[in-house]
């Protein structure tokens, strides 16, 4: 179901190399199911290694926090970074836009 190359080779290494995160390919069902499955994986993880002296039992639980972390950072991390992005550009030209606007005020119309 999650390949974890996959997910790196579309939605993270398109991000280092400063282009925009493909939209097309971006299914809010199969985001919210990846993000649903990891969020369960990581506190049944977390979950074994607090409740269990069994050192088996705190090694798994160990593992699924690894793995569960790895597949989210691969699955999740594209959209995420792709959605603070255009926040980032509207915020950027809104700054230049009303920057510019409010110099011109000051120095031309007052």
């Amino acid at each position: 179901m999650l390949t974890i190359s996959s997910a790196f080779a579309q939605r993270v290494f398109d991000n280092e190399d400063n282009q925009p995160y493909d939209w097309s390919n971006f299914e809010f069902k199969n985001f919210f199911y990846s993000a649903v499955i990891c969020a369960v994986v990581i506190v049944l993880g977390l979950l074994l290694r607090k409740n269990f002296d069994n050192s088996f039992l705190k090694g798994l639980g160990t593992t699924m926090v690894v793995i569960g972390s790895i597949v989210a950072f691969a699955e999740l991390t594209g959209p995420i970074l792709g959605a603070i992005q255009i926040i980032w550009q509207v915020f950027i030209g809104s700054a230049i836009f009303f920057g510019t606007i409010y110099w011109v005020y000051t120095n031309y119309i007052e």
